[in-house]
Formats: structure tokens, sequence, C-alpha cells
């Protein structure tokens, strides 16, 4: 088992100027905030992560050098598996944010020895996006409260949208474990209206969908709904869509593998 990824220290996360962060814990007004939070910051790019998740520094790095290479808008900055950390190795990483004695997990079928680590895959977690595109897709849906689905539902609108999000690989999302709280488990009332939100969102057409984002979802509120079509229709039209998808889903699928067992990371 490799051990994890070196960190590099914040001054030299490249260059702090093109990325916001935001870190945020799942409440009702959260996804207001982080769109706030968006509006609020004047970076390229944004980095929004779980407020109980570590991930190397290393990673964000090379999201963005990886966006600025590729011209991505949204980047997995991890291989989508979830290191679940508890016990005393919890209370130490607590005490010293220092990830260097934390294991890498290359696939779900080999997790780490010991009671203190669990796995399991989850494609979201910490996301860096462009964040014009986010705001021209309609930000967090604010129709969304509380727990469940809203980060799966806004990959899922971009995707549709057009700015595929790439899984980058070779680092985990680290997890302080916590006790769940009745507002954060799967049978909340909010966990299963959103669930509906989001099937109600990805069951839209093409038109439909955009005009969704860019009136009911509005969270450029300064700007009418037909400059922020007009813009979006901008974006996507200048991309080399077919190429990004490709690339998408070969990384997509690459990843897939890997975390499997069946092939190994270089």
């Amino acid at each position: 088992m490799s051990t994890a990824p070196t960190l590099v220290p914040a001054s030299k996360l490249a260059n702090p100027g093109p990325l916001g962060l935001f870190g945020f814990g799942l409440t009702t007004c959260v996804l207001a905030a982080i769109n706030a939070g968006l509006l609020a910051v004047r970076t390229r790019y944004v980095c929004i992560y779980d407020a109980d998740v570590l991930i190397a520094r290393q990673a964000i790095v090379e999201s963005l050098a990886y966006m600025e290479r590729h011209r991505v808008a949204v980047v997995l900055p991890h291989n989508t598996i979830f290191l679940n950390v508890a016990g005393q190795t919890r209370a130490e990483l607590v005490r010293t944010l220092d990830l260097a004695g934390i294991p890498f997990v290359a696939a779900l079928t080999r997790p780490p020895p010991g009671a203190d680590y669990s796995v399991r895959a989850i494609p979201s977690g910490v996301v860096v996006f462009e964040r014009e595109v986010l705001l021209l897709c309609g930000g967090f849906n604010q129709r969304m409260h509380g727990y469940g689905w809203e980060d799966i539902e806004v990959l899922k609108r971009l995707n549709r949208l057009g700015f595929f999000h790439h899984v980058l690989g070779g680092y985990n999302i680290v997890h302080l474990d916590h006790p769940r709280t009745e507002s954060s488990r799967p049978n909340d009332d909010h966990f299963r209206a959103n669930q509906r939100e989001m099937q109600h969102v990805l069951g839209m057409t093409m038109s439909a969908m955009v005009h969704y984002v860019c009136d009911s979802l509005r969270v450029l509120e300064n700007q009418p709904p037909d400059s922020i079509r007009r813009r979006l229709a901008q974006r996507r039209s200048g991309r080399f869509r077919t190429l990004d998808f490709l690339r998408y889903a070969n990384k997509k699928a690459l990843n897939l593998v890997r975390i499997r067992g069946w092939i190994p990371y270089p």
C-alpha cells in the first residue's frame, strides 16, 4: 500500500489569486450561502468542499493545472474513494491536520488495515469549479434543502449542459468520522424532496433546462435571464464538446477500473 501524497505549504498552493475556497456543513440555508459566496469572490476558480473532510493540497494544485491545460470547468480532485477516519487516528488528525500518516487507498477492494479506517465511493465531497460556469448554470440549486443529492444534482446538471466533471484520481477524500444527526440521514423528508427535485431537473429537455437555470435557478440576479442565456450559449458553443466528453469519459472509466482494483495505479 502506498503512502498518502505529500502535502505542500499553503503558500505554494499554485497562485492563491485564481482560487476561492468554500467549506460548508449541511444546513437548510447552506446552498444560498454558497451561492452568495460565489457572487462575493472574484477568483476564476472555486473549490467547494464539505467541512468534515480533508484532502492533500497537491490535489488542488494539480486540479488547477489540469483545468488550465485542458480548459475544463469542473474537476473532482480525487479518485472518488471516501476514506473515513475514526477513533484515535481521527483524534490525532484533528489535532495536527497532517495527512502524511494517512494511507492512500488505490482500490475499494484494498482498504487500510485497522478499525479506524473504512472506505466507500462518493463522487463529490470536494469539487473545483470554474466560477463563471457554475454561476451561469444556476449555482447550487436553492430549491434543495438540508442533506442529500444537492452535490450530485449540480454535477449532473453541469454534465447535461456540456460542462463535464473530470476525475483527477491519485488522491482520496479523507473524512473525519462523526455521529449523524436526524437531519443528515437518508430517511429525512428533505432528502426525499431533494431527490425529487434532482429527478425533475434531469428529466428536462435541454431547452427546458437552459430556461430553468437562467430563470428559476438564476443566481446572477442583477442580470436579466436573456443575458445569462446568451452568455451560457457562448460558453457552450465555444467548447470542443466532443473532445471534452471523450476525455471526461476516458478518465471516468479509467478511474473506475482502478478503484475496483482491476488495474493498478501507475
